[in-house]
């Protein structure tokens, strides 16, 4: 008896230590370069700002590609407080982003799981407070403009409403960055324009940067604060139960991705719960219909992403909100 158990447990181990082993090394290694332009304009020698900046332009050379990008980055360094102070700012903030660099890679490890590639190099700068475009990836390159990312209460997001600037802080930067990587190879059906098909897309989203963050909490990934999470989860029957007595799902007007699918300060129901809730309902709605899909099939992520069909994935995952 004491043998057998010693058999079994032998195997267990054996299964274990193979599971591991097998997790461990499924993350592929690649060649990874992380780079601080913003610094690079820091530390401009003034002393002669030409041959500063021709030479800063051989060292990122992305960043030059535009006809005048030498003069324009010499007048904003010299007369453009703006410029100046959001340099500033990020210096202050972001004295060390050696955790960001970790957490890039190993983000950027995961994704190279799921798609082919060997090399990839990101880099932090000032976008003058483009918010609109705070994260920009490439099959190459990503882009994260740090100056976007300098919290709520930074005195130039003022100009920002609040649903928009409450998210503007360091926790979301890693999260952002995989929402874009996976947007950039998950594609609409451009022949279904329904309100379905709006959910599933971005709940396709959110699921791939879930694989690719699996760590992350679900606010971040939603862009979300805490609460709004929890408002969802506690109100997820109510909102499947309005989609489905006022036939949303099919429905192809325009109006519907305004309410419930674009960025708001809340979701419009036309309800006393209005104000209550965060806007983007149905992007999360989305993601917990393609969590049942995985859940109640045997597809892989990668037949997920291909698979544009928004009413099969409703049907085979048998979808009920508790």
């Amino acid at each position: 008896m004491k043998s057998r158990y010693v058999i079994y447990l032998f195997i267990a181990l054996f299964l274990f230590s193979f599971a591991c082993k097998r997790s461990n090394n499924y993350t592929k290694k690649i060649d990874f370069t992380f780079k601080r332009f913003e610094l690079g304009i820091i530390n401009l020698d003034t002393n002669d700002i030409d041959l500063a900046l021709l030479n800063l332009s051989k060292e990122y050379p992305l960043f030059f590609m535009e006809d005048g990008a030498l003069e324009l980055y010499k007048q904003s360094y010299l007369y453009n407080l703006d410029f100046v102070n959001s340099h500033d700012s990020i210096l202050n903030k972001f004295d060390n982003l050696n955790l960001l660099k970790k957490n890039l890679y190993s983000l950027m490890s995961t994704y190279a799981d799921y798609f082919p590639i060997d090399k990839y190099q990101i880099f932090t700068y000032a976008s003058s407070y483009d918010i609109a475009n705070k994260i920009v990836v490439t099959d190459s390159a990503g882009f994260i403009a740090l100056d976007c990312y300098l919290g709520p209460d930074y005195f130039a997001y003022t100009f920002y409403p609040k649903y928009f600037s409450q998210t503007l802080s360091e926790e979301y930067i890693l999260s952002d960055f995989a929402v874009e990587l996976a947007k950039k190879n998950i594609h609409k059906n451009a022949s279904d324009l329904s309100f379905l098909q709006e959910m599933i897309y971005y709940g396709k989203v959110y699921c791939l940067a879930s694989f690719l963050l699996p760590n992350h909490s679900d606010y971040l990934l939603m862009n979300y604060l805490p609460e709004q999470v929890e408002w969802c989860k506690e109100n997820e029957i109510n909102i499947w139960k309005y989609y489905i007595d006022n036939d949303v799902l099919f429905n192809t007007s325009a109006e519907l991705k305004s309410r419930f699918i674009n960025p708001a300060p809340f979701s419009k129901f036309y309800l006393s719960i209005d104000n209550d809730s965060p806007g983007r309902t149905a992007c999360w709605m989305g993601w917990q219909i393609i969590k049942s899909y995985l859940e109640n099939t045997n597809t892989t992520i990668e037949e997920l992403i291909v698979n544009t069909n928004a009413q099969e994935i409703l049907k085979k995952s048998n979808y009920k909100p508790q």
